[in-house]
């Protein structure tokens, strides 16, 4: 799991909580590392579950050491409709080495 860090914020995460009644949209996210690498961007319905189960909805493959950017035109949104949502950053590698990743998203009200 990745660590999640918030703009502003001292603190990190396993996980990024999208309350009842939010939408996170993610247009965009960068990742970047000195190896092979796949990213999972996983969400849960139930983060107070005391075994929330994760979902994998988009999968991000770097073949060799660099850099790799993805936008969509229309943005990935996750609907807190039936509870308190998380989203989690999971990643492979068959060799050990850097990995960070930047998610652009913004939360608010869903209409």
């Amino acid at each position: 799991v990745l660590p999640i860090r918030v703009d502003m914020g001292d603190d990190t995460h396993n996980e990024y909580k999208i309350p009842r009644g939010m939408k996170l949209k993610i247009p965009e996210i960068d990742i970047s590392a000195d190896g092979e690498t796949t990213v999972f961007l996983k969400v849960t319905k139930d983060v107070d579950a005391e075994t929330p189960v994760y979902r994998t909805v988009k999968a991000f493959k770097l073949s060799s050491s660099g850099h790799l950017s993805r936008s969509w035109r229309f943005p990935l949104i996750i609907e807190a409709i039936e509870g308190n949502y998380a989203v989690q950053l999971t990643y492979i590698q068959p060799t050990a080495a850097n990995v960070r990743v930047a998610i652009h998203g913004e939360i608010e009200t869903m209409e």
